[in-house]
C-alpha cells in the first residue's frame, strides 16, 4: 500500500478495493486435486507435488510447494488449513492464453474450459487411481470419473528414485495398496477426535493413546 493525501478541496479519501478471486472451490477439509488453466496463487491450502514413488516401501512421497504458486496447465495436491471451507485461488496474469491440462510425474489434470460441470471417465485397468475421501482408489472393476480442474494418478508414471528435498520444503506420504486404496483414515476408531502427526517423513495418525498407520493399522 501506498500513501494518499486526502483532497482539500472536496474531502473525497481514496478507495481500495479487493481484488475478486479467479477460481473458488468448497472443501471439506480432505487432501485434494487442483488443475488449472493459467498460473496463480492458491490462497487457504498447503499445496504439493508428487516428488517420487518407493517401490518396496509402496508409498507415495509428496513435496510442499512452499509459496503456493501454481503453473499453468499442470496438476497439483493440496490440504486446505483447518477450518477453511473454501479454497480461493489468484490468477498471476489473467491476459495469458490458457493452456492445455497436462500432467507432471504422474499426476494427470483435467479440465474442460467450455463445460464447467464436465468430468472425465478414467479408463479401468490402466493403474490409474483416484483421490477421494482422502484415499487413493485403484480404478479396477468400477466406473471412475474426475471432476472439472482436478486431477488423477497413474502409478508407473511416478519417477520411482528418490530427488533430494529441497530447503525448507515439507515431504509426506502415503501407502499404496495396489488391490484398494493409498490410505486407510477411516479404519480408525471413531470415539475421538484424530490427529495427524509426521514422523520421519511417515504419516501417523492419533486418537488418544492409540497410534495408527496410513492404513489405519494400530501401531501402539
Amino acid at each position: 500500500f501506498a500513501c494518499y493525501e486526502t483532497s482539500s478541496k472536496t474531502g473525497t479519501l481514496v478507495t481500495l478495493y479487493a481484488k475478486p478471486f479467479d477460481y473458488t472451490r468448497n472443501v471439506s477439509g480432505n487432501y485434494a486435486t487442483i488443475c488449472l488453466p493459467k498460473a496463480g496463487k492458491i490462497i487457504g491450502a498447503t499445496l504439493y507435488e508428487i516428488a517420487y514413488y518407493g517401490e518396496t516401501s509402496k508409498k507415495i512421497f509428496f513435496d510442499e510447494i512452499v509459496n503456493g504458486e501454481m503453473e499453468a496447465g499442470i496438476p497439483y495436491i493440496f490440504q486446505p488449513a483447518a477450518g477453511v471451507e473454501k479454497i480461493n485461488v489468484y490468477y498471476s496474469d489473467n491476459t495469458a492464453e490458457d493452456v492445455v491440462a497436462g500432467n507432471r510425474n504422474g499426476l494427470i489434470g483435467f479440465y474442460n474450459l467450455n463445460d464447467p460441470e464436465a468430468t472425465h471417465n478414467i479408463t479401468q485397468d490402466a493403474g490409474y487411481y483416484i483421490l477421494y475421501n482422502n484415499q487413493y482408489w485403484l480404478v479396477s472393476g468400477r466406473e471412475a470419473y474426475v471432476e472439472n480442474y482436478r486431477a488423477f494418478i497413474q502409478l508407473n508414471q511416478i519417477r520411482p528414485s528418490e530427488p533430494t528435498l529441497a530447503p525448507g520444503r515439507r515431504r509426506i506420504s502415503m501407502s499404496v495398496n495396489d488391490t484398494q486404496t493409498t490410505t486407510g483414515f477411516e479404519n480408525a476408531e471413531a470415539n475421538e477426535a484424530p490427529h495427524k502427526v509426521l514422523i520421519n517423513g511417515e504419516l501417523f495418525i492419533l486418537r488418544g493413546e492409540k497410534m495408527y498407520d496410513a492404513k489405519g493399522q494400530l501401531v501402539k
